[in-house]
């Protein structure tokens, strides 16, 4: 567990210093560690959060190296594992923050795709997933700041389907939202 936290933290610096090829590797390898793990000890949500976690850095990586069908492949595992663990304890902040997270990408990743009826349900999904952090926190600055994103980002979409009327009640939402 040391090193595979250890791998996963060498990737975050490495990338924060431009490095997304020494990023991309100590995050492969902190996945696959994590991804033995995981597999060593199914009921250990630590290992899984991890892994999730580190995946979704992976399909970042991935789609900022150009590489969108691995992007693709890394979110959609992080996606099946944040399911599975916020399915399981759906009342853990930091289980439904990895999940808004991990759907907002899926939402970029689908708006460049120029798929905006994906994109906007991957958001409504996100959306859900911050009104309930909200509604548990009213306080929850951050679930503040990622739900007005994601209504401003449904906006956007919507508007790009050809529905203004709900784009204009999506972006009145997202500068609603912001003010506690």
């Amino acid at each position: 567990n040391s090193l595979a936290a250890a791998m996963s933290n060498l990737g975050m610096y490495r990338k924060r210093a431009g490095d997304l090829a020494g990023s991309e590797a100590a995050r492969v390898e902190a996945a696959a560690l994590y991804q033995s793990l995981y597999q060593a000890d199914p009921n250990n949500s630590a290992y899984e959060r991890a892994l999730s976690a580190n995946q979704l850095a992976l399909a970042q990586l991935k789609n900022e190296r150009g590489d969108g069908a691995e992007a693709t492949r890394y979110l959609a595992l992080a996606l099946e594992h944040a399911r599975r663990l916020t399915s399981a304890d759906s009342i853990s902040p930091h289980l439904q923050y990895l999940l808004g997270d991990i759907l907002m990408s899926d939402a970029e990743f689908k708006s460049a795709r120029k798929e905006p009826e994906l994109a906007a349900a991957s958001l409504n999904e996100a959306i859900a997933v911050y009104e309930r952090l909200l509604t548990a926190n009213a306080t929850d600055a951050r679930s503040r700041a990622m739900l007005s994103i994601c209504y401003s980002d449904l906006g956007t979409q919507l508007k790009s389907q050809g529905k203004y009327d709900e784009a204009l009640r999506a972006i009145s939402k997202a500068a609603a939202t912001i003010e506690p």
